[in-house]
């Protein structure tokens, strides 16, 4: 049986754009608050994120509601995952760009079981210096945001509501993305 024309073509979108989204390159971009964000998925109704508990490298406890009153990028990744590991150099230098923003904070959140002693031993020999340690190693923060993957990446209003969400790699450290980022922390 033949596919016809129609038929190909859509194979070959199906499969093209299969690639560009398991490559971390789609052209998703979020209009939030007048800002095109790239890579993101906007979130239809915003919702207020859950309470629970997660570890600063240090063994401090923190939640997502002490990053209120500031524009988060909260990441997901553990030491195992290949496209995590992929993406983490580019979340660095993201993480050095907004560096003295209090505006703006990139949450790390590691997910490895042991992940306060792994997780700042992985960065520190990666090199990637930028970044804050935080640790669920227990998946807890995890579980309540419902994650389904790694990497997996939220932005965050300064409300602390879920504005969008990428399941997958991307360029972090766009210029794009970084005046996405500073253009929502300036919005009213």
């Amino acid at each position: 049986m033949a596919l016809g024309a129609v038929g190909v073509a859509m194979v070959i979108a199906i499969i093209t754009i299969t690639g560009q989204i398991a490559r971390g390159q789609d052209a998703l971009a979020a209009e939030i608050a007048g800002v095109d964000v790239p890579h993101m998925v906007k979130v239809d109704n915003p919702a207020a994120l859950p309470d629970t508990a997660f570890f600063k490298g240090d063994g401090g406890e923190v939640t997502l509601a002490d990053f209120r009153g500031r524009v988060v990028l909260l990441n997901f990744w553990a030491t195992w995952c290949a496209p995590c590991i992929e993406e983490m150099p580019a979340l660095d230098r993201l993480a050095a760009a907004v560096k003295g923003d209090d505006r703006i904070a990139v949450v790390v959140v590691n997910e490895d079981r042991n992940g306060a002693k792994v997780a700042p031993e992985w960065l520190a020999k990666q090199g990637l210096t930028a970044l804050d340690v935080y640790v669920d190693d227990k998946q807890a923060l995890a579980r309540g945001m419902g994650l389904r993957g790694m990497p997996t990446t939220y932005l965050i209003g300064r409300d602390g509501t879920k504005l969008a969400y990428k399941e997958g790699v991307a360029a972090w450290d766009s210029p794009d993305f970084i005046a996405a980022l500073k253009a929502l922390a300036a919005a009213p």
